[in-house]
């Protein structure tokens, strides 16, 4: 990441916006988890690909019957935004894990450039062929998607930015682009 003029920008914020094709108008997560007894507790809780916790969306009990799809507003435990990617969202009642359905979050700061004006985009932010099913903010399913490999990419520091509106990135693939903020 540089200046115009080619000097190196430290402090540049990498926001991605993933692409998406259609692959069913049906949700692929299927697997309901069923309380069977409302003495257990119900554990439903966001991680990262790598079982990192993020977030604690529901832990109490409920009654006997269906759990309902916990929908994740992409902040962590602290309430702040969670980069752009991939997550799990964990359902277990007591210390069973039942499933694991997969999130896909974007439109979020990723990475910021060092000094030399480089970033590194790990592979939990670049999910690239994951299919999700995505919700509207109603908790309502929407559709499935799958992430394509190519994405947009804006850069923001202070008042400049700069849209690079295909990016094309490949997961587990060490890719070497420059950009240009200003």
């Amino acid at each position: 990441m540089t200046s115009p003029n080619g000097i190196p920008l430290d402090s540049v914020i990498v926001r991605l916006y993933y692409n998406y094709d259609v692959v069913s108008d049906t949700p692929v997560d299927t697997q309901q988890v069923i309380v069977t007894d409302p003495n257990k507790i119900v554990d439903v809780a966001v991680y990262t690909p790598g079982y990192v916790f993020v977030r604690q969306l529901f832990l109490n009990y409920l009654p006997r019957g269906p759990v309902p799809h916990f929908l994740w507003d992409g902040r962590d435990l602290h309430g702040a935004i969670a980069p752009s990617g991939e997550y799990l969202v964990r359902y277990a009642i007591d210390s069973v894990i039942v499933k694991y359905s997969i999130v896909v979050i974007d439109a979020q700061a990723s990475a910021t450039t060092d000094p030399l004006g480089h970033f590194i985009l790990t592979g939990d932010r670049l999910p690239v062929g994951t299919v999700f099913d995505s919700y509207t903010t109603d908790n309502v399913y929407n559709r499935t998607l799958q992430v394509r490999s190519d994405l947009e990419l804006i850069l923001i520091r202070l008042t400049l930015r700069a849209d690079y509106p295909s990016v094309q990135l490949k997961k587990d693939q060490r890719t070497t682009a420059g950009f240009t903020l200003g």
